[in-house]
């Protein structure tokens, strides 16, 4: 806590908080006690929040831009990930004759040309991938609006969830799903 000849510390817990302020032609510290009465003269010589600590008694400083005390840190990151990126294409030079004649895919040497045909067993693994795909899509936005639409909304829910039932019934009756 500071002390000094300018500040009182208050014994008493009860006792009313110090606010010391300076006099206007003499420029010393005068206490004032919180909840007095301030004249104009006075206010006017006081500093305020917006005022830095450090500013002279009658210097008021603009207050600071938002984006000026960022903009330093923003160019030193802009300017670090540039290069970044420099350094990583500089040093790590990668011929693109390899890349370019093969295929994307999970890292493993292809052991069959990209066009080949597929078997026909995918298929229906695809198609079935497709529908719950399909269900998922629409029971995202079907979830919002389910509570103003009402039982209707539930009831059409469970018909499209119903016929989805019947399709991988169907083709699992049919062997679609089955592996060999």
């Amino acid at each position: 806590m500071p002390t000094g000849p300018d500040v009182r510390v208050p014994s008493d817990i009860r006792a009313p908080a110090v606010i010391s302020r300076r006099h206007p032609e003499v420029g010393e510290r005068l206490p004032r006690v919180r909840g007095q009465p301030v004249s104009e003269e006075d206010y006017a010589n006081e500093q305020h929040s917006a005022t830095p600590a450090r500013a002279a008694p009658g210097e008021r400083r603009p207050p600071v831009n938002g984006f000026a005390p960022a903009a330093p840190l923003l160019l030193g990151g802009v300017l670090a990930a540039v290069a970044a990126l420099y350094l990583a294409a500089r040093l790590l030079r990668v011929t693109g004759e390899h890349l370019v004649t093969q295929p994307f895919g999970s890292g493993l040497e292809p052991n069959e040309h990209a066009m080949s045909r597929f078997h026909p067993r995918w298929y229906p693994v695809t198609l079935l991938f497709l529908a719950f795909d399909m269900e998922m899509v629409f029971m995202y936005p079907w979830t919002q609006v389910v509570s103003a639409m009402g039982p209707g909304a539930v009831i059409e829910m469970f018909v499209f969830l119903g016929v989805l039932l019947a399709g991988v019934v169907y083709a699992w009756r049919e062997g679609a799903l089955r592996w060999t």
